[in-house]
């Protein structure tokens, strides 16, 4: 991975907040606190969570000129792989969920779950496959 960073600033209203899940271990202090963060990390950060995260430089948020910005500034990468921890659901969590969210939640993590399988076969399922040590992995192309 490339030395490259960028200035990402919280702006999820709260006192502290870590990064479990792109693995770059950074803790920032609160609201407006800045962190400089691997530009292609930058990227997923807005990109998927654009609530809590503002990449500096960017003229307009939510919307592509974070992107592009980030994207400049890892310019030189072509190809990244970032391992990405997905908290896992307990039970209590997907008894909670419709059988169309279950399924959701299953696609948006890679599980293979039947369309058929009622009610208490599609959760065992889902609690079967994040089981699995594999973790997911999210690709990006920075252009």
């Amino acid at each position: 991975m490339s030395d490259k960073t960028t200035p990402v600033e919280l702006v999820l209203d709260t006192e502290r907040h870590a990064d479990l899940i792109y693995g770059t271990g950074l803790v920032w202090s609160g609201k407006g606190d800045v962190k400089q963060v691997p530009a292609a990390i930058a990227v997923l950060l807005h990109r998927n969570h654009p609530d809590v995260y503002l990449v500096h430089g960017a003229t307009d948020r939510p919307g592509a000129e974070v992107i592009v910005e980030a994207e400049r500034a890892a310019a030189g990468l072509d190809h990244v792989e970032v391992t990405v921890n997905i908290p896992a659901l307990s039970v209590e969590e997907l008894a909670a969920m419709s059988d169309d969210e279950v399924r959701a939640a299953g696609k948006d993590r890679g599980y293979s779950l039947h369309p058929r399988l009622n009610p208490e076969n599609l959760r065992a399922a889902f609690m079967a496959a994040q089981s699995k040590p594999a973790a997911p992995v999210e690709t990006t192309t920075v252009l």
